[in-house]
């Protein structure tokens, strides 16, 4: 009975426009934007090398005159001096196709760069600062590329940026409101268009599974298409082979580089998650407010929570879980460092997805449980049989 119902459902969601036209977007999304990123002209490595000597001179300018009376100072300023000339070494590697020399120069120019954070970048103007986090994810970027004897490409490089740039679009508020989108009518349709199959000897609970699974089913699908089309236009467009460098994660407390599929599959596993745990929220609204409007404005101020309290400078950990939704951030770390907990990682999130899967859907069954007990009837003679005791 259970695949009859959900058989009925695929076949009514395909007379709704509504979820096509979800579906149709969610496609057509990567593909459009990697067609727009590839008209753009993105920022190369050899413009990188560039902007990085120009930083190093403008450092060693302003730090001219303070490195004289003070021994730290001074130590900076020695650094800065090298790392200034394995930069431009860098660059002369690049131009010359000595990938090895390049990487090599590269984890020498990091391990200077770190040790002028040890010093307290003594002198440093903070503007012209190194983040610690990129250059440790720079580190990782090298050190992947030193192991598994690849070049350091431009189109592979541009490819990446592409696909993490397009990820961290889609990743967070926007894909919540498709998904609320999508299921804001996720329990209110069939009550507003009743059919045969509404009396059908299901639980509630089974006809919620269907309705969940049919909606997770044609987004997850699209999602993919998208991916693996965005894909191959940027493989035509860039070359086949140009996914093969590392995208930089952060996990453990650190950072880790791994390939591009490995990195999507963490993306879809995300988003699969996501999506499910939205749908089941979606479900318990619909029966909480029976009004898809109610829906979106109640789920989206929901996720909003976390940006919320960090405006007014309260970051409460008991709303942490609500920001996992942009699962592309707690890759790259962003969010750990938003949030400033440095326990957001991927494997914290997956697990906080989970766990909100089973309390959502735990919260589902209870409603419908009070509602067929009809609590209020107990609780009214349990309080008639009391009261005649007394008398």
């Amino acid at each position: 009975m259970f695949w009859k119902y959900t058989l009925f459902e695929l076949k009514f969601m395909l007379y709704n426009r509504k979820p096509l036209i979800i579906g149709i977007g969610l496609i057509m999304f990567f593909i459009f934007y990697f067609v727009h990123l590839s008209q753009t002209t993105p920022e190369t490595i050899k413009q990188q090398k560039t902007q990085e000597v120009d930083i190093y001179n403008s450092t060693l300018d302003q730090m001219d005159y303070q490195q004289k009376d003070n021994e730290k100072a001074e130590q900076v300023y020695q650094s800065l001096l090298d790392q200034l000339s394995m930069v431009r070494y860098q660059g002369f590697y690049y131009g010359e196709n000595q990938h090895d020399d390049y990487i090599e120069t590269g984890l020498k120019v990091n391990e200077e760069r770190l040790n002028v954070h040890e010093l307290g970048n003594e002198g440093v103007p903070e503007y012209l600062i190194f983040p610690k986090e990129e250059i440790l994810k720079e580190n990782e970027y090298l050190t992947y590329l030193q192991e598994h004897n690849l070049p350091v490409e431009e189109n592979s490089y541009q490819a990446n940026q592409y696909l993490e740039t397009a990820v961290n679009t889609l990743s967070g508020l926007l894909f919540a409101f498709i998904l609320l989108l999508s299921g804001n009518e996720i329990l209110v349709y069939e009550n507003r268009h009743p059919s045969v199959m509404r009396g059908l000897p299901i639980s509630f609970l089974k006809k919620s599974i269907s309705k969940i699974s049919v909606h997770f089913t044609y987004i997850i699908v699209s999602l993919v298409l998208g991916i693996v089309l965005s894909g191959w236009y940027a493989a035509h467009k860039l070359g086949a082979g140009n996914f093969k460098s590392p995208i930089v994660i952060y996990q453990n407390g650190g950072y880790e580089a791994i390939s591009t599929t490995h990195y999507l599959l963490l993306i879809v596993l995300g988003f699969a998650l996501i999506t499910i745990w939205i749908l089941a929220l979606s479900v318990l609204m619909n029966l909480l407010f029976q009004n898809a409007f109610a829906n979106l404005v109640v789920g989206l101020s929901i996720f909003l929570i976390p940006s919320l309290m960090m405006a007014i400078d309260v970051n409460t950990a008991i709303f942490h879980p609500f920001a996992l939704i942009d699962i592309a951030s707690v890759l790259s770390g962003s969010l750990a460092v938003e949030l400033q907990n440095p326990a957001i990682d991927y494997g914290y999130a997956i697990t906080w997805l989970i766990v909100l899967i089973i309390v959502t859907m735990l919260i589902v069954i209870a409603k419908i449980k009070l509602e067929f007990y009809d609590v209020k009837a107990i609780f009214r003679s349990i309080f008639h049989q009391k009261s005649m005791k007394k008398e």
